[in-house]
Formats: C-alpha cells, structure tokens, sequence
C-alpha cells in the first residue's frame, strides 16, 4: 500500500485502557481488588457492549466513588453514577444497567487528577453538564490553588472559561446528599483493600507543578516549526494522604496497539505512550526522521503529451481516440503510468480493482 500513495493517514484508534500497574490492587496489577474498574470496561459495560455484560458491578453497598482522571470519560463515569435513574430510563442504557443503577447507593463521587485545575482536559460542555446535573452538589473551587492555575491559563480564553466554571458553586442540589467533586495534585499509589479483597482506600502521593519541554524526537526538517509546546508536568513529593472509597474508576486515558507486528513492515510504535512515533502529527523513526511512504517524486498529473517530467512520452491507451483526453496519475516514477479514462486526476487505486484503469501505451 504505501508504494502507491504519497499521503498515508493512520485512524485507527485507541482500544486499550492505560493501566495502572504500577498501583498496588490495581485493575492491571498483579493482585487486583474487587470494587476497582478500569473506564472502558465499565463505560463499555453501561453502553451495552457485549465485550463487558458480564461486568454488572454491585452498587447497592456503594456510596464514594473515586474517579481518578480529569477527562471527559470520567466526567461521564461521574455522570452516570449521579444522575436519577429515570432520566437514564430515557436513554438508550439498557434494561439490565438500568436496574443495577437503580440499586445504586451512590451520593458521593470524586475526580482526582495529578495536576491542577488549569490542566484538566474535560469540556466546558462536559463540565456544565455535570454542574446542572438535578440533585447533585458541586462547591466550586477556592484558595491558592485557583489562584496559581489562573496565572498559568493566562492568554487561553477557553481554559480560562472553564476555570472560572470551577469556581462556581451548582445550585441545582443544595438539599441533596449527592455530590461530585474534584481535587487536584494526586497520583495515586495503593489501593487499600479491606479483609474480603474489597477497595476500602487509596493512598495517594501528593504532587508538585513544574513547566518543563516534553521529551521528543528532534523534529524532521519537513516539520519545523511543529515542536511541541512547554507543558506542566506532575512531579510527585515525599508527602502522602489517604481517603476512604467504596469504588475506584480509572481514567487515566486510552494507547492504542501497534500495527505490523509479524510482518515485514512495522509502523514505528512509542510502547511506553501506546501510540504511534510522531512529531506534530507526522510519524518519525527512532532517530526522529520522518517516514515517507515511499522515496518518489510528489505527485504530478498528465495528460496525454510529453511529460517534463518522464524521459519517455506517454501516448493515448489503444482503441481511444485523440479527443479523448485520458489522464495519467500516478506518484510512481515512469514506466509505471497508467491512464485514467475519466477526466479529474486521482491517485493511482489497485489495478484489479479499478475497472477504468488503463495501462499507458508508451512511445
């Protein structure tokens, strides 16, 4: 495939939970307790997924849950737990989830992310949802740790909306027992089980921001320009903490899975971020070069006329007449032409399975 196009795009995904494996009781170590959830078992379990039927988590002895992550998945994990069951019955969540949920013990669910909150990676539109959500308490944030993110989302209009969306206190469950909330500079570090294997607490290192350049390859002369910017990073302290939790759900995002394993080609893979090598988009070897799907000119269109480009001149296919003007498009350096018989250019498609396409006949 790629001898025959001069753009590969790859779009296949991330099917794969980032583990937690280095967590003690994790869902991917090596002794898991019971009552933690990886987010796409559990998300794949509420949508109907037969991959995660099985799943039906008991939630009626369940009142905190800990959500860890700030993505949009965990916001509608948190969602899901809070909302009343009979605006869920409206939606196509089936029956069997439907009555799990109804069951549900749930008042109480917290999102705990490593950074802070100028880092948080849900919407505004997801985050609004949650704080309209009927019957559910949110107390917006306050204090020092407010302050220090607005200083670090200065000149970034969308996080600043969104940070001052943090501040606000929900009025839609005052009476409520139910609440969500977040809290900031956390990875955790065991998950505590209690005598029947059961999560019963997480202990947690508390973290530190620092502004610091993300480690990658040096960027291939076709992409200046395209390094990525600063980030804020967590740094983890010597200081540790510890909450009481009925549930654990771990969001911590998706890596997808490395393609050509086994076969002559290999599609350069970074395993420690499960995602494919790139800089700025543009796929890069280990050195930090960018692959090209093959070494030939960039694409070019032809008529039927003598290329500046070919050493030989390409003449009409035989049988078509000199009116019609058949093109010639291929990335594929002469002899290997072939001839559309339709009039707009496109790149050159397999030849058993294009019926219009005509191998040139060369003069």
């Amino acid at each position: 495939m790629l001898s025959h196009y001069s753009t590969v795009l790859l779009t296949y995904g991330a099917s794969l939970s980032n583990p937690l494996s280095s967590v003690s009781g994790s869902s991917s170590s090596a002794h898991p307790l019971n009552g933690v959830y990886p987010a796409l078992a559990l998300v794949g379990w509420y949508n109907g997924h037969p991959a995660f039927s099985h799943l039906s988590p008991d939630l009626s002895t369940v009142k905190s849950v800990t959500v860890i992550g700030h993505g949009n998945v965990a916001l509608d994990v948190s969602r899901i737990l809070l909302k009343d069951v009979a605006a869920l019955a409206e939606t196509d969540i089936p029956d069997d989830v439907l009555d799990v949920l109804a069951k549900s013990s749930v008042e109480r669910v917290t999102a705990v992310g490593r950074r802070g909150p100028g880092q948080v990676a849900f919407t505004t539109k997801e985050f609004r949802e949650m704080l309209n959500l009927p019957g559910v308490r949110f107390e917006g944030l306050k204090g020092d740790l407010v302050e220090a993110a607005r200083g670090m989302v200065e000149g970034d209009r969308m996080k600043k909306r969104l940070l001052g969306l943090m501040e606000k206190s929900s009025e839609a469950g005052r009476e409520s027992p139910k609440q969500f909330n977040l809290d900031f500079l956390k990875s955790p570090s065991v998950f505590v089980g209690d005598a029947q294997g059961r999560v019963s607490q997480v202990e947690w290192t508390e973290n530190e921001l620092l502004s610091a350049s993300p480690d990658a390859p040096a960027v291939p002369a076709s992409q200046t320009g395209s390094q990525p910017k600063a980030s804020v990073i967590a740094r983890p302290t010597d200081r540790k903490t510890t909450s009481q939790t009925d549930m654990v759900v771990e969001s911590v995002g998706y890596r997808s899975e490395p393609l050509g394993v086994g076969e002559s080609w290999v599609v350069p893979f970074d395993t420690g971020r499960g995602r494919v090598q790139n800089v700025g988009g543009r796929i890069v070897d280990d050195a930090g070069s960018a692959v090209s799907p093959h070494p030939s000119p960039p694409f070019r269109s032809h008529t039927n006329s003598r290329s500046p480009d070919c050493m030989q001149q390409v003449g009409r296919p035989e049988g078509q007449s000199a009116s019609s003007q058949a093109r010639c498009t291929t990335p594929m350096p002469c002899p290997t032409w072939f001839c559309l018989t339709t009039s707009p250019p496109r790149p050159r498609p397999s030849s058993s399975t294009w019926p219009l396409l005509k191998p040139c006949r060369r003069v």
